[in-house]
């Protein structure tokens, strides 16, 4: 008798306190692995978020690097600007400077852009080794130029003394994104 009634009491305890606390454990398990899953779907989100911010902020950059190569308009005065520093660094003197526009260039494929062009005359003096890196500088310049027309000759001597000043004469074209 003693082991029903202790087999009776256990069913009790058992239905009364140790089942509503396996309920209740049930239940906090799931709610912890719902919050989990949740956090972990939330962090995934922020992650590629953070990600496409980071790939934006590159495109960003590479915009204004597209802008400086090929800016949107003509910028005649930057252009000038650009060539007279290089003018300076390069230690000659820009005798002229002269630009026209020219015809748009369209692309073969319609998915192309047309492009404005400028033609630049341009003439500088300096040693040859000055004149030489003006043109080198003005090649490597950040702006897309393409270089039509190169001419480097030697300005005369006095009586058979030869002359250490050179003149460059040159035809470059640059180009914009109208």
């Amino acid at each position: 008798m003693i082991a029903g009634m202790l087999f009776i009491g256990t069913v009790v305890v058992y239905a009364n306190l140790i089942q509503p606390a396996a309920v209740e454990v049930g239940a906090q398990r799931q709610l912890v692995f719902s919050k989990s899953a949740m956090f972990a779907s939330q962090y995934t989100a922020v992650d590629r978020v953070r990600e496409l911010i980071i790939k934006f902020q590159g495109t960003a950059k590479l915009q204004d690097t597209m802008d400086l190569v090929m800016p949107l308009t003509a910028q005649t005065t930057e252009l000038l600007n650009q060539i007279q520093a290089i003018a300076r660094s390069s230690q000659v003197s820009l005798e002229s400077f002269s630009l026209s526009f020219l015809p748009f260039e369209s692309g073969r494929s319609s998915l192309v852009r047309r492009l404005g062009v400028l033609q630049v005359g341009l003439s500088v003096s300096g040693s040859y080794a000055s004149v030489q890196s003006f043109f080198r500088a003005l090649e490597r310049n950040v702006r897309l130029l393409s270089m039509e027309r190169l001419d480097i000759r030697v300005v005369g001597g006095v009586r058979d003394v030869p002359s250490d000043i050179f003149i460059g004469d040159a035809t470059v074209r640059a180009y914009y994104q109208p």
